[in-house]
C-alpha cells in the first residue's frame, strides 16, 4: 500500500507565508511613503513641520492553540504590530501599537505547533500537513494561482479586446511591472 506524503503539497504554502512574515512585511514598511504636513500653511497650527512614517511591521505569536480555535469557532490568529515614527519640528517620537490580528498559518514559523514532535500531545493529527488557516473554526486554504512573470512582456490574443472597443484588434502586449514589495501594476499595449 502506497502512502501519500501531503507535506510536499503544503510546503510551498508554508514557505511563502514564512517569507511574507520574515521579509515581506519589512519590504511593505519600507515602501510606504513618509507623510509630511506643513504647519505654516494653516497659519493656526501649533507646529511648523509634521512628518510621520511606518518603520517596522511585525507579528506576535498566537494566544491560542489551533484545536481551541476549531472548538470555539474562532480564528487562529496572531497580533500585527506597527511602529509609527512621528517628527514634530525636528523632535522624533516612536510608538509601537497593535493594528489587530491576522490569521496564522498552520505549521508556519509563528504557529504554536512549529517544530513540535508529538502533534497528538497538542490534539492534532500526527500527519498534519499544515499550510492552511483556521477562520471561524473552519480550515481554509489559499490556492496557488499561476500568474504571469513580473517585468516580462507577454504577447497575447484576446478577442474580447476588440469586442470591448472596436478600434482595437485582439492583439496586445502585457507587462506586469512590480517593485520589491511585490506591489504590481499590469499595463497593456494594444495593437490597433
Amino acid at each position: 500500500m502506497q502512502t501519500i506524503n501531503f507535506n510536499i503539497h503544503s510546503k510551498n504554502h508554508i514557505d511563502t507565508f514564512n517569507y511574507f512574515l520574515d521579509k515581506g512585511l519589512s519590504l511593505i514598511a519600507g515602501d510606504l511613503p513618509k507623510m509630511e504636513i506643513d504647519g505654516d500653511a494653516a497659519k493656526t497650527s501649533a507646529f511648523r513641520e509634521l512628518r510621520f512614517w511606518f518603520d517596522n511591521i511585525t507579528v506576535g505569536t498566537p494566544s491560542t492553540k489551533p484545536f481551541e480555535a476549531r472548538l470555539t469557532h474562532t480564528t487562529y490568529s496572531m497580533p500585527l504590530f506597527v511602529t509609527l515614527n512621528i517628527a514634530v519640528d525636528g523632535e522624533e517620537f516612536r510608538k509601537s501599537f497593535s493594528m489587530g490580528d491576522i490569521p496564522a498559518m498552520m505549521l508556519s514559523h509563528n504557529c504554536a505547533l512549529y517544530n513540535k514532535n508529538n502533534l497528538s500531545d497538542h490534539k492534532e493529527d500526527e500527519k498534519e500537513p499544515g499550510g492552511y488557516f483556521i477562520v471561524n473554526g473552519l480550515e481554509k486554504i489559499l490556492r496557488n494561482i499561476i500568474i504571469p512573470r513580473k517585468n516580462c512582456p507577454l504577447a497575447l490574443y484576446r478577442p474580447t479586446f476588440h469586442a470591448r472597443k472596436k478600434q482595437l484588434s485582439g492583439f496586445a502586449v502585457m507587462v506586469k511591472s512590480a517593485i520589491r514589495s511585490y506591489r504590481s501594476q499590469t499595463l497593456y499595449v494594444h495593437y490597433g
